[in-house]
């Protein structure tokens, strides 16, 4: 039987790097994310052999031996696909599946959770295909160790897209997330987009993990300081206030400037504080912010109302050929 799957992406509203930085546990780690209707649609079914295909052109075809699948993980994209794989048929007893990605709405190593997202496709399939019974918790803790064994330092933030549509207050402590449903009451007009640049999350995190056990800064910054503007963000979702959560953004961007970024060259991102400055953008927008581990991957622009955020994918496709999308955030929630 062939199944149908929609994997979402994430929206990191307010509190990124606070998943992993509760780790440590120093501070717990507090975040408000959204998942997306942007993501990866795939279809799966049953089969003797591992078969990847993406718009039915194939791109694996193998059999489900582990040592013939190493032989792909050199490949910086395939290797999230392959790594999941190996761990399915290590940890679980399974075998051969075809997986046809039919379309990809994400951008990819942006800030969305793109990597995360593809691995909760193959962990998902996997699931309905062998009844593992598998629960959502399950597979975020399985994406998780999957992220980590291909050498990422990435928290439990990203495994949000195992989730469905909504906005959530997210809650981490040592690996753990206790999840929230945040019902937002008015439409909050978010416009995202990628910046047609670099952005090196594995470098971002192995910077900021290197220095944070020895700096009072950065874990007061990401535990009391971070705290402190999620709880107001919440507050501002609940009562339908984007204006105030538009502040929360703007200053909670200026102090992640002023604390993280002088800890990895990867988080200067000149192209988004470009944005950040533009004179038109600040009068369509209550706040503007970086996506994510942040760097010049993306940017998240809270627009003022529907025309506001129309003008805006416009404005910033005819000035900066950039190709943005939105989400509404309250209309359906």
């Amino acid at each position: 039987m062939k199944y149908s799957i929609f994997v979402p992406g994430r929206l990191c509203i307010i509190g990124e790097h606070s998943d992993w930085a509760s780790n440590f546990d120093i501070y717990k780690g507090l975040a408000i994310c959204a998942t997306l209707d942007k993501g990866i649609y795939a279809t799966f079914f049953k089969d003797n052999n591992i078969i990847i295909s993406e718009n039915n052109k194939i791109i694996i075809n193998i059999e489900p031996n582990i040592i013939n699948l190493k032989k792909y993980l050199s490949d910086d994209y395939l290797k999230y696909i392959v790594s999941s794989l190996i761990y399915m048929i290590e940890n679980y007893n399974v075998l051969g599946i075809n997986i046809n990605i039919n379309k990809v709405t994400l951008p990819i190593k942006k800030g969305f959770a793109s990597s995360t997202a593809i691995i909760l496709t193959v962990i998902k399939s996997y699931n309905k295909t062998y009844n593992l019974d598998l629960k959502i918790e399950d597979e975020m803790r399985l994406a998780l160790e999957i992220e980590k064994k291909i050498g990422s330092k990435l928290g439990m933030m990203d495994t949000i897209c195992a989730m469905q549509k909504g906005t959530y207050l997210l809650n981490f402590k040592k690996n753990n997330i206790k999840i929230n449903n945040i019902v937002v009451k008015n439409k909050f007009y978010f416009v995202f987009a990628s910046l047609n640049s670099s952005k090196n999350t594995i470098g971002i995190l192995n910077d900021l993990h290197n220095c944070y056990i020895n700096n009072l800064d950065m874990q007061e910054f990401l535990g009391k300081e971070n705290e402190n503007y999620v709880n107001k963000a919440f507050l501002s979702l609940i009562n339908g206030n984007a204006n105030e959560l538009g502040k929360i953004m703007n200053n909670y961007q200026k102090r992640f400037d002023e604390v993280m970024i002088k800890y990895s060259r990867y988080l200067k991102s000149p192209i988004l504080h470009k944005l950040m400055n533009d004179k038109n953008l600040k009068i369509k927008s209550y706040g503007i912010k970086g996506v994510g581990s942040q760097g010049d991957g993306a940017v998240q622009i809270l627009a003022k109302s529907l025309s506001d955020t129309l003008y805006i994918v416009n404005y910033l496709s005819k000035i900066y050929n950039i190709k943005a999308d939105y989400c509404i955030l309250g209309k359906q929630e």
